[in-house]
């Protein structure tokens, strides 16, 4: 319910900043596929993160949500994380970054 109300107001051209390597993972709601290797997190905070996964990766994979083991930092991080899929498969991500709207 709360990404649908999103999509409606989530505007149609985005741009990406940098927002460091790690996001907490506490704080991702619902996640959505962009590309065949980009998922979108949607945070509480209202922030929207785009998950760049690896090559081998496909991001529908992971449409349904994933699973992440647990680190004492209680983070997700590019580089250092695996995303466990309820069918079984596994990626790391690659890169993050946070999409916001252009002006």
């Amino acid at each position: 319910e709360m990404v649908a109300d999103w999509r409606t107001v989530v505007p149609r051209e985005m741009e990406q900043r940098k927002i460091g390597n790690c996001i907490p993972a506490r704080r991702i709601v619902a996640v959505q596929t962009m590309s065949s290797r980009d998922l979108v997190l949607y945070l509480s905070d209202n922030r929207m993160i785009r998950a760049q996964l690896r090559k081998s990766c496909n991001a529908r994979d992971f449409y349904l949500g994933f699973m992440v083991e647990p680190n004492e930092d209680g983070n997700i991080c590019a580089g250092r994380d695996t995303l466990r899929a309820r069918t079984g498969a596994t990626c790391k991500i690659e890169a993050i970054r946070q999409l916001v709207p252009v002006e």
